[in-house]
């Protein structure tokens, strides 16, 4: 709830979602699009405007590490950036 007042004021809102190792090629994009969504879907909710969002799945791009423990790789690259233009 904290973004929320933020992205009112912000003039662009770009929610992009990532996913871990686990989830490559076409499938990790769909799902991570999804996610996305779903976050666009409740700013909706609370009154942001859909024109002033974008939406973008990243599937498994732009990894946050490369990680030997797979738990620790997921939680750091499964996420979503939600970015707030002013």
């Amino acid at each position: 709830n904290n973004i929320v007042p933020l992205a009112k004021k912000a003039r662009i809102v770009n929610i992009y979602g990532f996913t871990s190792e686990a989830l490559q090629g076409p499938i990790g994009v769909k799902t991570s699009s999804e996610q996305a969504q779903r976050i666009a879907d409740y700013l909706w909710s609370q009154g942001i405007p859909l024109d002033k969002m974008n939406v973008r799945g990243m599937g498994f791009q732009e990894p946050r590490i490369h990680a030997s423990n797979d738990v620790e790789q997921h939680f750091f690259n499964n996420r979503i950036e939600i970015d707030l233009i002013q």
